[in-house]
C-alpha cells in the first residue's frame, strides 16, 4: 500500500464518522489473496457492507454507496 493510499483511506474514514456512521474494518485470506471487509451503520438502522482486495478500494466502494444512499 502506497503512503498516499493510507491517507486517503483515513480521509474517508474521517467523512463517513462526520456522517453519523460507526465503521470497522476486516481483512480475510480467500485462497491465497487478501481481502478487505468495511461495515459502516448508523443510529436508524442502515447498514453498509463492501469488499475489495484493497482497504482503500473498500472505503472508496463505502464512500459511493452511502453517497448513492443519501442522494
Amino acid at each position: 500500500m502506497k503512503n498516499s493510499d493510507r491517507q486517503y483511506w483515513k480521509i474517508i474514514a474521517d467523512e463517513i464518522v462526520k456522517a453519523g456512521y460507526t465503521y470497522g474494518v476486516s481483512r480475510e485470506m480467500v485462497g491465497n489473496s487478501l481481502h478487505y471487509v468495511v461495515d459502516a451503520r448508523n443510529g436508524d438502522g442502515h447498514r453498509f457492507v463492501v469488499h475489495s482486495d484493497t482497504k482503500l478500494g473498500a472505503f472508496l466502494a463505502l464512500q459511493k454507496s452511502l453517497s448513492t444512499h443519501d442522494a
